[in-house]
C-alpha cells in the first residue's frame, strides 16, 4: 500500500501539471462553460510497482489545440524531470473521445473507479483521473486519496466515482 501512495503523489503531479501549466502563458481562458468545442489532452503513464504494471490516464477537456498541445509539453518535461521511473505511455490531444471515455465526463460509473474534477475557476480544466492495474479495494482507496491530495490545489468539485456492479 505505500507504493500506492508513491504512485498517488505521481498522479497528483501528473494532474496538477495539466492545471497549472499554462495559466501565465494564457491570458484569456474565459469561463469553463463556453467550451463549445472542446478539445481532449489524453496522457498516460505506466509505472512498475510491487512486481504489477499499473498504467494511469489523465484526460482534461481543453479550450483550444493549441492550449492542449502547451499543457500537455510541460506536463511530459515535468513529469519526467520528476518521476524519472515513469514511463510515458502516450500524450495526444484529440476533438474527440470513445464513448467509454465520454462517460467520464458525464459522471456516470463504469466498469472501474475514477476520479472526476469539475472546475471552480477559470483556469481549471474539467478532468478525469482513471487507473488500470489495481484491485477494486485499491481504485477506492486510490481515488479517495487523489482526492484528498488535489483538494488543496483544485478549487472544483472532486469527486470519486465508484464502479457499477459488473
Amino acid at each position: 500500500m505505500n507504493r500506492l501512495f508513491i504512485i498517488a503523489l505521481l498522479a497528483g503531479g501528473l494532474y496538477l501539471g495539466y492545471q497549472t501549466g499554462l495559466v501565465d502563458r494564457i491570458r484569456d481562458l474565459g469561463d469553463n462553460a463556453a467550451i463549445e468545442h472542446p478539445v481532449f489532452a489524453r496522457m498516460s503513464i505506466d509505472i512498475r510497482a510491487e512486481g504489477r504494471e499499473i498504467e494511469g490516464v489523465v484526460i482534461g477537456k481543453m479550450r483550444s489545440m493549441p492550449e492542449c498541445e502547451q499543457r500537455t509539453r510541460r506536463e511530459l518535461r515535468d513529469l519526467l524531470e520528476q518521476c524519472p521511473q515513469c514511463r510515458v505511455g502516450s500524450a495526444s490531444c484529440t476533438d474527440s473521445l470513445a464513448t467509454r471515455e465520454l462517460a467520464y465526463f458525464e459522471q456516470r460509473p463504469t466498469h472501474l473507479t475514477y476520479l472526476h474534477g469539475t472546475p471552480g475557476k477559470h483556469d481549471e480544466r474539467e478532468f478525469a483521473l482513471i487507473f488500470w492495474g489495481l484491485t477494486v479495494n485499491e481504485a477506492r482507496f486510490f481515488c479517495t486519496l487523489m482526492e484528498r491530495e488535489l483538494a488543496g490545489e483544485y478549487a472544483g468539485a472532486l469527486d470519486c466515482i465508484r464502479e457499477h456492479d459488473a
